[in-house]
């Protein structure tokens, strides 16, 4: 079987390792004799004395029902684990005295640090963490005739303990935490060693004392085994099926059955010695721990190695078929290797040519059909024709197809030559060959693929879906599907009437396909230098339809390297550059094994943080965060997927951890899962929180605060504008003048909020143009402003430059939800200054703000001056919702509309009042003249200028 061994090398403290356990979150553990490891999958870490445990040497470790780690020590008593932290029993003192004299046969911790022992000689002794109780009884003289007397205690979770006494009982022991208690005795000669016990599920025991097994069955019966080795029994530990492996020093391990006082050998790890535990774990690989070698794992047991013959164990295979009746591999220094139903191998050489062997190893080898009939141990005939050959096909009873580095040929069974391509100058290097229906014969080269037609003259025509395509294998599965293995295009099926390609965008594990084996019409097997792929296939209405898996040395396989694939006897098998392997197509699983993950921590600025509250400062947005599923197959890696803020598309990765810089303010939820891109395992999505508060200067009480500062200092600058023209005041005229100067700077305070708000809002997004844009806007607005208050009249142009500067700021803040419009009566002096300043702007603004805005339509504001009898006459039309548009918002928009035109109406009061003129405003909604259509209408009539104070 295929494995991997960790050893000193990778990261284990020591290659002697005495235990194993899976815990229960999935860790494994081993126990060295230079300290305990635990093992992610990743990496192993090792603790020790300077850690926390009293000795280095772990014997045994166990995990109690409240998931504590339990380690027995040479000398140091017991230690425990309890995610945090190492620590010694707190009754650990008389554990390590009772340990003194002899180290316990057994040993397990219950809840609340209970532990129980048994002693050879001594008897049994229960530890609380307060006190401890020796069950024991008088000791008598030992005699060599005595009987031994086995005592088993078994608690619940089919945990127990046992111990061994000569010629007197242990009391009888009353405890609530024990559920049996059980006594066995056994006529043996080796009572005062330390021994083996296994209780199997049939309630039988089993003791291993030196080189004997005793099985003793549930009638108290004892059976003597000798171990034929004559080694020691390291070990006995239960197997699959109730089966009990035995592992024993310096020799192989067996999984041994027994059945009624009889013993059966039944699988065996000879590749490995002095095993001293073996674990399965909860995904089925199996971990194996030495005395010498560091630890074992076998990623299948299913997968077998075919060692029987030296050369099939690691060496390179580069070829493999099967007529059905046995299976054939080229084997290196010019071997061919038969093996029939049996399993029973023979091996065949090669007859010198000049200085070496014919090189059979390094060829394709395919027998389609019976063997060559007169194959014998030499191959004298094939040298007649070349010392190279890539494949061999029988045409009929008479003839065969040899392929060669240079074409192919014909020969007669009687040896002659009937075709040679050469002559027709057809010189390819040939690496595959198989026959279609009609007399049709594929021929796969370096460079292309061809068909050869023997009756029609030896015609050879090239296909060209294939030209300059290096083709490694063809293969037939009936008259009306092949398949081409590719080095480029992966493999390609083909009914005869349409090619369909299948590749790595397909799910193929690579485009540089080996070899391929048709298992049935449904079921293909391609193998390729990255593994292999089980193709599930269906040819429907002109359509291939397909489902892949893939499968590497992480599910058992001898090698990635796979040179060869075919059938025989009911199992797949594989030429590779790591020997020859084999399997029943069941023993690869299809099913996604499901991966626990955990995080393993987060490191913030470099400093290792707690992933239980995670509320980091604005700078401390480096954050490093580790994760680790654990799939212990992957000895390349896992694949995640991974997000952060759960709204970013997923990221894959094959490392465990992932590394963000300068992260901005704000809230984080971050995500990542398992998740193999061959369906082999997956994981759930995991989620961790973290918050970068922001800066002060970030925040929006800041925001607010600087807002209201800059708006603190406009208002008093326009204050006091409005405080130095009251002081110029002399007179009533004075007055009012004063009063409708102050009059033309009343622009929206919101307006002037909004605005800075907007180009806050660009410099904080770092949208220099649009922030300079807007603040250069605005600057000149505020100028036009302060310079038309200075004139009691401006002319048209003054006016429209004004509103042209307010409508754009409005248009860019509201992202262009209007257009305007401005017209001009020719009639009109656009320089002529007969216009009162900012009478406008405030009607523009009721437009926009309670017109446009509410509307869903783009919105469109047309401003018309004319001029009637020296009047200047000025219409504000919109085609928004109208005065007239929601009863329920009515009073509202009234109330805005009756403050602007409350606004308008006294400045122009108060300037007829001066000129002792006539003024008129009128306002009507759009649609009382057309029902179709929306929006208010504004007409100004200005007074007419009679004198310019």
């Amino acid at each position: 079987m295929a494995y991997h061994n960790f050893n000193s090398n990778d990261g284990l403290p020591s290659n002697e390792v005495y235990t194993a356990l899976q815990d229960h979150d999935g860790f494994l553990w081993f126990g060295t004799d230079h300290g305990v490891v635990k093992y992610n999958g990743y990496s192993f870490k090792t603790y020790t004395t300077a850690d926390g445990l009293t000795d280095n040497t772990i014997l045994s470790i166990k995990e109690d029902d409240e998931h504590n780690i339990w380690f027995l020590t040479l000398s140091g008593g017991i230690d425990y684990y309890d995610g945090r932290k190492f620590a010694p029993h707190p009754n650990n003192d008389t554990i390590r005295k009772l340990c003194s004299r002899r180290v316990p046969t057994s040993f397990e911790v219950l809840r609340h640090k209970q532990a129980w022992f048994g002693f050879v000689e001594i008897g049994v002794a229960r530890i609380d963490s307060d006190k401890a109780t020796l069950f024991k009884s008088d000791s008598s003289p030992f005699t060599s005739n005595t009987p031994v007397r086995i005592f088993m205690l078994r608690f619940a979770n089919g945990k127990y303990i046992y111990t061994s006494k000569q010629g007197f009982d242990l009391p009888k022991i009353k405890d609530p935490a024990v559920v049996s208690f059980t006594t066995y005795d056994a006529d043996t000669t080796y009572s005062r060693l330390n021994f083996n016990l296994l209780l199997t599920p049939a309630k039988e025991l089993l003791i291993s004392l030196e080189n004997y097994l005793l099985y003793v069955d549930p009638e108290g019966h004892p059976h003597q085994h000798v171990i034929p080795r004559n080694l020691e029994i390291l070990k006995l530990q239960t197997g699959e099926a109730n089966n009990i492996w035995l592992l024993q020093k310096n020799n192989a391990s067996y999984l041994l059955q027994f059945n009624k006082g009889s013993m059966n050998e039944v699988d065996s790890l000879t590749f490995l010695k002095s095993a001293t535990s073996i674990l399965t774990d909860r995904q089925g690989n199996q971990w194996v721990t030495t005395l010498d070698h560091g630890v074992y794992m076998v990623p299948n047991k299913k997968v077998r190695i075919f060692n029987r013959v030296k050369e099939t164990a690691t060496m390179k295979l580069s070829c493999i078929n099967s007529n059905g009746k046995n299976l054939y591999v080229g084997l290196p220094e010019g071997k061919l290797l038969k093996i029939d139903a049996q399993f029973n191998p023979a091996i065949y050489y090669s007859t010198k040519q000049g200085n070496g062997p014919t090189p059979i190893a390094n060829i394709s080898f395919r027998l389609n059909g019976d063997p060559l009939p007169n194959l014998d141990t030499s191959f004298n005939w094939f040298y007649q024709i070349d010392h190279y050959r890539t494949a061999i096909l029988q045409m009929d009873e008479q003839k065969f197809l040899l392929g060669l580095p240079s074409g192919f040929v014909v020969v007669s069974k009687d040896k002659k030559v009937l075709f040679a391509s050469p002559k027709s100058g057809f010189s390819k290097r040939v690496t595959g060959i198989c026959g279609l229906s009609g007399g049709k014969y594929l021929i796969g080269t370096y460079t292309g693929l061809y068909y050869y037609l023997p009756d029609d003259n030896n015609k050879i025509a090239e296909d060209p879906y294939f030209k300059n395509t290096r083709i490694t294998a063809a293969k037939v599965l009936s008259d009306h599907l092949f398949g081409i293995a590719t080095r480029g295009k992966g493999v390609v099926l083909s009914d005869g009437h349409k090619f369909y390609e299948l590749n790595e965008g397909k799910g193929l594990v690579s485009d540089l396909a080996e070899d391929l084996y048709f298992e049935n019409d449904s079921v293909l097997w391609v193998a390729s230098f990255k593994g292999i792929s089980k193709v599930y296939f269906s040819l429907n209405h002109d359509s291939l339809h397909t489902r892949i898996k893939n499968y590497t040395k992480e599910d058992g396989l001898c090698s990635n390297q796979v040179n060869g694939i075919t059938g025989f006897n009911g199992f797949i098998w594989l030429a590779t550059n790591e020997g020859l392997c084999y399997f029943a197509p069941a023993d690869l699983s299809e099913e996604a094994v499901i991966s626990p993950l955990y995080f393993g921590g987060i490191t913030v600025n470099g400093i290792k943080r707690s992933i239980d509250s995670l509320v980091l400062k604005a700078d401390e947005n480096s954050i490093l965060i580790e994760f680790n599923a654990l799939y212990y197959k992957a000895i390349d890696g896992i694949r995640y997927r991974l997000r952060l803020k759960g709204t970013s598309p997923w990221k894959y990765t094959t490392l465990n951890y992932i590394q963000y810089y300068s992260l901005p303010p704000g809230e984080y939820r971050f995500e990542v899962a398992a998740d193999d891109k061959d369906g082999k395992y997956r994981s759930e999505i995991h989620e961790l929180k973290f918050t970068i508060q922001p800066r002060f200067v970030d925040t929006l009480f800041f925001r607010i605060l600087l807002g209201l500062v800059i708006l603190v200092i406009i208002v008093i600058i326009v204050s006091s504008i409005f405080s130095f023209q009251k002081l110029k005041a002399t007179n009533v005229i004075k007055l009012l003048q004063a009063e409708f100067k102050a009059l033309n700077y009343q622009i929206n305070p919101h307006f002037i909020f909004n605005v800075l708000n907007s180009i806050q809002y660009y410099i904080l997004k770092k949208d220099t143009e649009n922030a300079v844009h807007l603040l250069g806007s605005f600057s000149l607005l505020i100028r036009r402003i302060v310079n038309n208050s200075k004139q009691q009249y401006i002319s048209i142009i003054e006016e429209i430059e004004c509103l042209k500067e307010y409508m754009d700021l409005e248009k860019m803040r509201l992202d262009n939800k209007f257009d305007y419009t401005i017209n001009i009566d020719s009639s009109i002096d656009v320089e002529e200054k007969n216009i009162l300043p900012m009478i406008i702007q405030p009607l523009v603004e009721n437009s926009i703000w309670h017109g446009i805005v509410p509307s869903s339509n783009p919105g469109i504001i047309s401003i018309d001056f004319k001029k009637t009898d020296g009047t200047v006459i000025c219409k504000v039309e919109d085609n928004g919702v109208g005065i007239n548009a929601k009863v329920n918002d009515r009073e509202k928009s009234q109330n805005n509309l009756s403050l602007a035109m409350k606004n308008v109406s006294e400045r122009l009061k108060i300037i007829s009042e001066l000129n002792d003129t006539t003024w008129s405003i009128k306002t009507e909604d759009r649609s009382l003249s057309d029902p179709m259509e929306t929006g208010t209408i504004v007409t100004i009539v200005f007074p007419a200028i009679k004198s310019k104070p």
